[in-house]
């Protein structure tokens, strides 16, 4: 690669004196140039040798053929590199090696070389090295090692007649655990080269949204929104160097940045240029000298022509961005159909958030309201239909006309979007349901009921929104449902507007945002209801008993409470391994039919099954036992825990200190599950009664541990006597000690 270079006029008129700089041949100097500049020293050992390796099979015109790399595995810690370049005679080899700075690349920009310090990047990880060279027949081999005082050495160690072909290969020992590193730092670093090199597996392949000649951006990722690698690069001869937007941009136009974001001047393409910088995978791909590089390659030389090279290549990528992405909404009949286009490309990575800042036009006209969507005029009511996102059974809706949370509703332009026009005096949110239940009709996401007083409101309507009239469907014109026949169907249909689904939504900010109105609910498949008055959860009666111990709470009522209670209920019951189902809210009005059927169990009774079940059929009584009367105990438990510290085990398994020192030693993780249990049950015996009972000072006469105790103290009274007046703090000597003693009792016991 061709340095830059620049004519000084130096004038040494009555000058003295005149001295050369020097540089010191001392191991500190040499580490600087070898290793301290490398802030990565795996990716650039990788990296320098590779792109030498390139660079040779360039020079040798051998450019078909691509290099062989050895990664390390675990069976085998060796790193090796194989190029079929040019080789190296011992002179040229000793030369390269010997003096930092040598390089014979640095007239031509078709090699990367130029600084003669890349072929010296291995004693950035290593002290010793391996060169072998393949030149004209012959084999040399030599070793490059740091000697006793850190500095630099070169011995040859032998040479051989070959019938290989001419290249270099360079080898060294990779360190214990370094073989996962290595694998993935040459993934990333030979991304960039034109061939596959030898020996590496398959790179993974990189996707991209759009591209052009000398630049592209990455797909993004459906999960996160992002491009998979976020930050803008030049890509120059195989290397990739990050690019920082900073130094693109004088301090004045950063301030312009900032100012401006909210593209208040549109024409300003330095806001593109920024946002184009910030996170969207961009690569601008360079000729080798059209930038230049620092002298670790790490990074990039910000001097005059490298930022105006990079502004020139972002000039270049805006225009074509803006006529790649206009040409493709000429496509489009309609401003919505335009904004939905413009919205499915930015999905994509196409950066249209960038774009905007330049303003996008469809037809002359500069599209806005994308992405915010559209407000609505005052006198024209709409009504947003779609699925909730908690339950997608159920339809929801928000009206843009009355006082709620929903009162800034705006029309989104996005896929699968209809409009309908409220066009009858009743059954217009029936008409729009059998359009969301028609399995027949193409996907429908949303769907927005628009009412119009007179022709000229629904022409405004269409203008503003971007659509045709004819894109507006009539509620009138949509099939009407067969209707059931029948005692079945009459009997077991329910008032309108009497049961509604439960949604545990975080962002309700009022008591009816919780209940999304279901009227097709089926009745016949049972479930589990409340009953709902004034959105508030009813209390019940006649609810089963809790039984846990010495606790028995017959049934009486749970309050009236806020429907987040639920929610705070449910969360909790998760910690007891119980999912909570489909709730149904029921009005009083309708509430008779539901307590009377077999097949619907009310909420209070769902949640005292289940608490009763899991505390019967889990070991959640014994833990319990064991928790209070270890935690509880008048006697000192610490006992146990210094025993288990003996490294030696009490031998008699049948031992009642030995089941303690056991219990010792998981003790502290039963008693935070269980902490976590009691607190749950503690909580719905809150919510169903309106009172508490600690289930930590509870009776359950199943004192295993207790009995354990009293065991211990009448077999070993002696031994724990001595130890039990005061804190014991045992050293594993003296656990040890111990256990032998207690295996001293239990052997004169037998």
């Amino acid at each position: 690669m061709k340095l830059h270079s620049t004519d000084i006029n130096i004038h040494s008129s009555g000058s003295k004196s005149k001295s050369a700089y020097q540089i010191a041949q001392t191991a500190k100097v040499m580490d600087m140039f070898s290793n301290m500049l490398y802030s990565d020293k795996i990716k650039a050992v990788i990296r320098e040798l590779s792109t030498n390796a390139w660079d040779s099979h360039v020079m040798a015109g051998n450019t078909d053929k691509a290099p062989y790399m050895k990664l390390p595995s675990h069976n085998d810690m060796e790193f090796r590199l194989r190029d079929y370049g040019t080789g190296l005679s011992p002179e040229q080899l000793e030369n390269m090696y010997l003096t930092y700075g040598a390089s014979n690349k640095n007239g031509s920009n078709d090699f990367n070389g130029c600084m003669g310090i890349g072929s010296k990047s291995p004693f950035a990880y290593t002290d010793s090295f391996t060169t072998t060279s393949y030149y004209n027949g012959m084999k040399y081999v030599y070793i490059n090692a740091k000697d006793e005082n850190g500095l630099p050495t070169l011995h040859k160690f032998h040479e051989q007649p070959t019938d290989q072909p001419n290249g270099l290969e360079i080898s060294f020992a990779v360190k214990e655990g370094d073989a996962s590193l290595f694998i993935v730092k040459a993934q990333s670093v030979l991304r960039w080269f034109p061939v596959e090199f030898e020996g590496v597996e398959k790179l993974e392949t990189f996707e991209y949204s759009i591209e052009s000649n000398g630049w592209k951006i990455g797909r993004r990722d459906h999960d996160t929104g992002y491009s998979s690698d976020r930050k803008a690069k030049a890509i120059m001869g195989y290397v990739e160097y990050p690019i920082d937007a900073n130094q693109i941009f004088t301090e004045e136009e950063r301030k312009d940045w900032y100012q401006h974001y909210s593209v208040k001047n549109p024409a300003n393409s330095n806001l593109f240029w920024r946002e184009l910088l910030r996170e969207v995978g961009l690569e601008l791909h360079f000729e080798i000298g059209e930038v230049e590089m620092d002298i670790s390659r790490e990074g990039l030389q910000y001097t005059k022509s490298t930022i105006a090279s990079i502004r020139n290549k972002l000039n270049i990528v805006k225009d074509e961005l803006l006529e790649q992405v206009e040409k493709r909404l000429e496509l489009c009949d309609t401003k919505w159909e335009a904004c939905v286009t413009l919205k499915r490309l930015n999905s994509q990575g196409f950066i249209i958030s960038a774009l905007q800042t330049l303003g996008v036009k469809w037809r002359g006209e500069t599209l806005s309201g994308y992405d915010s969507g559209f407000s609505i005029p005052d006198r024209i009511k709409v009504t947003q239909y779609s699925y909730g996102a908690y339950d997608k059974n159920t339809l929801q809706r928000h009206d843009s006309h009355k006082k709620r949370s929903w009162e800034s509703l705006k029309i989104i332009p996005k896929e699968n979007v209809r409009f309908y026009e409220h066009d009858m005096k009743t059954g217009n949110h029936a008409a729009v349901k059998r359009v969301f239940n028609d399995k027949t009709e193409s996907v429908v996401d949303v769907i927005y009921l628009v009412t119009f007083d007179n022709e000229s409101d629904k022409a405004e309507f269409c203008e503003h929104v971007g659509i045709k009239g004819e894109d507006i469907y009539s509620c009138s014109e949509v099939p009407r449902n067969k209707k059931k026949s029948g005692p079945r169907a009459a009997r077991n249909r329910m008032p309108a507007g009497s049961t509604f689904v439960y949604n545990p939504s975080r962002y309700a900010y009022k008591r009816d945002e919780y209940w999304n109105l279901t009227n097709n609910l089926d009745f016949d498949a049972g479930g589990v209801y409340v009953e709902i008055n004034r959105w508030e959860v009813c209390g019940e009666k006649d609810l089963p008993a809790l039984e846990f111990g010495d606790i028995k709470i017959d049934g009486k009522k749970y309050w009236a409470s806020e429907p987040k209670k639920i929610r705070d209920l449910n969360e909790r019951l998760l910690n007891l391994g119980i999912s909570t189902p489909r709730i149904i809210g029921v009005k009083s009005a309708a509430i008779k039919k539901f307590k009377d059927a077999d097949q619907w169990m009310s909420y209070g009774e769902w949640v005292l099954d289940r608490v009763n079940t899991f505390m019967k059929s889990s070991n959640f009584a014994k833990d319990v036992s064991d928790y209070i009367t270890w935690y509880n105990s008048d006697r000192e438990t610490n006992i146990y825990n210094q025993i288990g510290r003996a490294t030696i085990d009490i031998e008699d398994s049948d031992s009642p200190l030995k089941k303690l020192v056991d219990f010792s030693r998981i003790a502290d993780k039963i008693g935070e599950d269980i902490i976590g249990q009691v607190d749950v049950i503690n909580n719905v015996i809150y919510f169903i009664y309106g009172h508490t009972n600690d289930l930590k000072k509870i009776n359950l006469n199943d004192e295993k541990i207790g009995s354990l105790m009293e065991e211990s103290d009448e077999r070993y009274a002696d031994l724990l006597n001595v130890v039990r007046p005061r804190y014991v703090s045992f050293t594993e000597e003296q656990a040890n000690s111990f256990v032998q003693l207690v295996n001293l009792i239990d052997g004169v016991k037998k």
